[in-house]
C-alpha cells in the first residue's frame, strides 16, 4: 500500500472518530477498524458501546453508514458538521 493511501485512511477514520464523538458516541481510535479495501470505497467497523457498525467512504468522500443492512447517505467525510447533523437525524436524537 502506498504511503498517501496510509495517511489518507489514517485521516478518514480521525474524521469518523470526531464525527461521531460530536454526535454524542462514546469512541475512540481504537474503536475503528479498516476492513475492506478497494479501489472505490474503504469500509470501516467502528465499535460503538461494543456492538460493530459499518460506515464506508467512498473515492469521492461520500460517508455511507448501514443501518439495518441498508447504506444511507451521510455526507462527505470533509464537512464534519453535515456528517453530525445527518447521524443525529437518523439516530434520532
Amino acid at each position: 500500500m502506498h504511503i498517501r493511501q496510509l495517511i489518507l485512511e489514517a485521516q478518514t477514520e480521525e474524521s469518523l472518530v470526531q464525527m461521531l464523538r460530536q454526535a454524542g458516541e462514546n469512541v475512540t481510535s481504537g474503536d475503528v477498524e479498516a476492513v475492506d479495501k478497494s479501489s472505490d470505497t474503504t469500509s470501516f467497523d467502528v465499535y460503538i458501546s461494543g456492538e460493530p457498525y459499518q460506515f464506508d467512504v467512498d473515492k469521492s468522500g461520500q460517508v455511507y453508514f448501514y443501518d439495518h443492512n441498508k447504506a444511507v447517505e451521510l455526507g462527505f467525510i470533509d464537512n464534519i458538521a453535515q456528517l453530525v447533523i445527518n447521524y443525529k437525524k437518523l439516530k434520532g436524537v
